[in-house]
């Protein structure tokens, strides 16, 4: 009997060993910041994406039956950033079986947690680390409550520079700043050999206008390389500037820019750069005009920090593959898609962008605006008919909604008989979208 009681009791207890280990099997955790690199004063977005064993389910803010996913805020590490609010945490489908209401989670969620840098954090790396707490159940049972350990790190660059407004004769700026630049990479990191996109997100006071690459009487905004310190990369390519929208009054013919508009210049890390932070430095030459007359040409300063990670560079992202199609080739919706937003003097889609969907890595959409989160998919006429070509369009909207991207499609009948509208439809979906982030 006693020899009975004591394979029992030695039963229970790698019952209780084993079991936190084999909840650990059921649910794997991915964790990123929302940007990779902020400065004192900024927020950036702890992000915990988990991917739990399809017969297995975690579950939402709303369980009260099982034991929800959470993150205990008073066990997180910081590296001195500051907690703001609550974590979000998806509040689960609801679910009766048996009279007992649950509230699982899909096999892939994601929990977020708001932090900020605060004033006067050293320009440098800080670690965040944590857990993020859980339960898995089955058809059948429940594993015993787990957790799972995560660590990041954030690149805390210093203040960035702010672009100083154009001289004002008349003295009456009041203080604010006429243009006003912010700079960024596209990725935020990568590896020697890679390339990534330096962009230049700039805004005008809306009673003004800059000016784009066709403009022939004012200054047109011009991203002069000499005037650039790129910190040890190498230009590829020319910048990519807005042509502007071509206006006309009074006999004189002029091309102004939107509001809101995006210069770019694609850079390469070169080969054996040491990782680590590089910087870098310059200015964005431009002139702005109201409707009775223009300031002085001027130049905004910009500052963006590039993190340079170790190990070998990545292959690119590899093109969409094209189906047949006759009426008309995607190659020529696309070139009238990209023709329409330079004519409306729109920003450029990234062609070709990698598709942000997880289960999608080596596909690729015709046109994005990736600071927007947002696709645009131009579409023929014959080829998305059939119910195949349906599904997968959604099927891939989903994906790309799941990552949190928005997806606008158009039609040949659009692109070919209404551009302008598109053009309207486009820009305001992007600022829409710009301001829901910004949110």
């Amino acid at each position: 009997m006693n020899h009975r009681l004591r394979w029992l009791s030695l039963f229970a207890l790698l019952a209780t060993l084993v079991a936190p280990v084999l909840a650990q099997d059921k649910l794997t955790l991915k964790a990123s910041l929302e940007p990779a690199t902020a400065k004192p004063g900024d927020e950036v977005k702890l992000v915990l994406k988990a991917v739990v064993d399809p017969k297995y389910h975690a579950y939402g803010s709303k369980e009260s039956t099982n034991i929800p996913v959470g993150v205990d805020t008073k066990k997180l590490q910081t590296g001195g950033l500051e907690v703001v609010g609550k974590p979000k945490v998806p509040p689960g489908r609801r679910t009766v079986t048996f009279g007992v209401e649950t509230f699982p989670l899909p096999h892939e969620f994601e929990v977020s947690q708001q932090l900020k840098v605060p004033a006067g954090l050293a320009a440098g790396e800080v670690t965040i680390a944590g857990e993020l707490d859980y339960q898995v159940c089955d058809a059948n049972s429940c594993l015993p409550p787990n957790s799972a350990a995560f660590s990041v790190k954030l690149v805390v660059a210093a203040a960035a520079a702010e672009a100083k407004p154009a001289a004002d004769p008349q003295g009456q700026a009041g203080g604010d700043a006429k243009v006003r630049l912010a700079a960024r990479f596209e990725p935020a990191t990568a590896r020697a050999g890679e390339q990534v996109k330096l962009v230049l997100r700039v805004k005008v006071d809306a009673r003004y206008h800059a000016y784009g690459t066709k403009e022939t009487t004012n200054v047109p905004v011009a991203f002069d390389p000499s005037k650039q310190q790129l910190g040890g990369l190498e230009r590829v390519g020319e910048a990519q500037i807005p042509p502007g929208e071509r206006k006309e009054a009074f006999g004189l013919e002029t091309f102004p820019l939107p509001h809101e508009f995006e210069v770019t210049q694609l850079l390469k890390v070169p080969a054996g750069t040491k990782a680590g932070a590089l910087v870098v430095r310059g200015v964005l030459d431009y002139q702005i005009c109201d409707e009775n007359s223009c300031e002085p040409p001027a130049d905004g300063p910009y500052e963006a920090m590039l993190v340079v990670e170790p190990g070998e560079a990545r292959p690119a992202a590899a093109p969409a593959t094209q189906e047949p199609g006759k009426v008309p080739a995607q190659s020529m919706l696309e070139r009238r898609l990209h023709d329409l937003l330079e004519k409306g003097g729109e920003p450029p889609l990234v062609r070709q962008f990698p598709h942000p969907g997880r289960d999608l890595p080596a596909a690729c959409v015709d046109g994005a605006y990736p600071e927007a989160k947002m696709i645009v998919e131009v579409d023929g006429r014959r080829w998305h008919t059939r119910i195949a070509d349906l599904k997968r369009d959604h099927d891939r909207d989903n994906e790309a909604g799941r990552a949190g991207w928005y997806t606008l499609r158009i039609l040949y009948e659009h692109v070919v008989g209404d551009p302008e509208g598109q053009c309207a439809l486009i820009r305001d979906t992007r600022l829409m979208r710009l301001g829901q982030l910004a949110a």
